[in-house]
């Protein structure tokens, strides 16, 4: 079953959870990232640009291109490399002119999502054990 297009509703965190999930029942993945967001109670704080980093974030970590909109935040395009093109200023009404393209291919963190992640703790979590339990035989023995 492909999905050629389609529209979810989320948060942008569940990008990667949304792709696992439309895997695992045959759909191919998302293609293109679009958050239509209200940043209006941000204010003038640096939150918009927050917001604005978790999309470029999103946008690697998957290898799409993300078009956002904000009705006082910050407006762009975010390539597939993270690189922002046509921001626009807080409060600012403005149209964002650029090409994006839909994508297929996969990434690690598409595929196998925070696989990575959890073994870089669990390597450190052993590590840590190791030298606690080597301190603890270490005071014994004197």
């Amino acid at each position: 079953m492909v999905l050629k297009r389609g529209f979810l509703t989320m948060h942008l965190r569940a990008v990667k959870e949304s792709n696992m999930k439309l895997r695992a029942r045959g759909f191919t993945l998302i293609e293109l990232i679009v958050v239509i967001t209200n940043d209006g109670w941000f204010g003038e704080s640096s939150a918009p640009y927050q917001h604005l980093r978790m999309g470029v974030a999103r946008a690697v970590e998957n290898r799409r291109y993300e078009v956002r909109t904000a009705n006082t935040g910050i407006s762009a395009i975010i390539d597939p490399y993270g690189r922002i093109q046509n921001p626009t200023s807080i409060g600012q009404r403005v149209t964002v002119d650029g090409k994006v393209y839909f994508r297929s291919d996969q990434t690690f963190y598409t595929r196998y999502g925070d696989v990575f992640a959890f073994a870089n703790a669990a390597v450190t979590g052993i590590g840590l054990v190791t030298i606690l339990l080597r301190r603890k035989n270490v005071r014994r023995s004197h």
